[in-house]
Parts: structure tokens; C-alpha cells; sequence
């Protein structure tokens, strides 16, 4: 078991908490999304590393993961991103 929500074990499907909205629609234009939110603005900040969006999401997944699991990250492969696990 890896859920505290035994119907997600039992589903193929992706377990999702919400939809990510880009900011932007049109960059150069400066068009802003409307449908932007909250939950995009966390996603946007735990990308950045920022501790207040990582403890959200820690706060958030704890409570729907069962003790005794391990999750892994694997990191970008994308040479130009600085959270690559390619060696510069």
C-alpha cells in the first residue's frame, strides 16, 4: 500500500489534486492566464525551491501517503536546468 486512499492503490489512472494554469497566455503581449491560481502559484514556487511551498506540499502529500514509503525525485535531465542530475 502506498495510499492512505485505498481506491487510489487500486486505480491505473493519475491521482491528481488539481490542474497546473501558466501564467501567461500571450508573454509578449503581458496577457496574464485568468484561470491562474493559488495551487499554480505553488507548483510555480516549489520549482523555485521556495521552503513555504515545499512545506505546502509536504503538509498536503503526508497526509495521503502511508507510513513506510519511500518517494523518489528524479531530477531533470535538461543540461541547461540547474536542478539537472547531469554533471556540468
Amino acid at each position: 500500500m502506498v495510499f492512505v486512499n485505498e481506491a487510489w492503490n487500486d486505480t491505473d489512472q493519475i491521482v491528481v489534486y488539481s490542474n497546473y494554469h501558466k501564467y501567461w497566455l500571450d508573454k509578449e503581449r503581458r496577457i496574464k492566464n485568468p484561470l491562474f491560481d493559488v495551487f499554480s502559484g505553488k507548483i510555480l514556487d516549489l520549482k523555485e525551491g521556495k521552503a513555504q511551498a515545499i512545506k505546502y506540499f509536504y503538509n498536503l502529500l503526508t497526509q495521503e501517503i502511508c507510513e513506510d514509503v519511500t518517494i523518489c525525485v528524479v531530477p531533470s535531465s535538461n543540461k541547461d536546468n540547474k536542478y539537472s542530475g547531469r554533471p556540468n
